[in-house]
């Protein structure tokens, strides 16, 4: 059913859990709360809140360069300026992994839940590359820290591969 609901471009797969568990999606009539719930494409009636929910195959795939303070999500419950502010679209599109407000870089918005959750999930360990610019020296001490684990939020470490680079103005 969460793969079901990512790639009809509901949400990311994880968020399409939630969906259901909170008793959000119908099947046939009946309140589904699990999240595995196998289902016939094109036999079975899905909605959500509602709404018909039809499998979608035309997905959308749209690179930002995100610009610094805005929020990399599909809304904000504090009205700050989202990605989604920045492009003009009528899809339901959102981001595949997150900058955090005042970073900058590439960005990938998508209604492809299953290339989303394929990317971010860690069990399928792509790798991400990050080019920061610091404003001071970088010591050995500072990349130690950098490649023994940065705590990224719920008890998750990432461990870095750092290069030193000299970049003069």
């Amino acid at each position: 059913m969460n793969s079901y609901l990512s790639k009809a471009g509901i949400a990311a797969r994880r968020k399409c859990d939630k969906i259901i568990k909170d008793g959000l999606v119908r099947v046939n009539g009946e309140k589904i709360r699990e999240p595995g719930f196998k289902i016939e494409p094109g036999i079975d009636k899905v909605f959500y809140r509602s709404s018909p929910v039809y499998f979608r195959k035309d997905f959308k795939y749209v690179l930002l360069n995100k610009p610094k303070g805005v929020v990399c999500t599909a809304s904000d419950e504090r009205k700050r300026k989202t990605v989604l502010d920045l492009i003009d679209t009528d899809r339901r599109l959102f981001p595949v992994g997150r900058l955090d407000l005042n970073t900058t870089g590439l960005l990938l918005l998508t209604d492809d839940g299953d290339l989303s959750f394929r990317l971010t999930h860690p069990s399928f360990k792509v790798e991400k590359t990050y080019n920061v610019e610091v404003h001071k020296a970088v010591n050995r001490e500072d990349i130690n820290r950098l490649e023994a684990g940065v705590s990224i939020g719920k008890n998750e470490i990432v461990h870095a591969k750092s290069r030193v680079m000299n970049h003069r103005r």
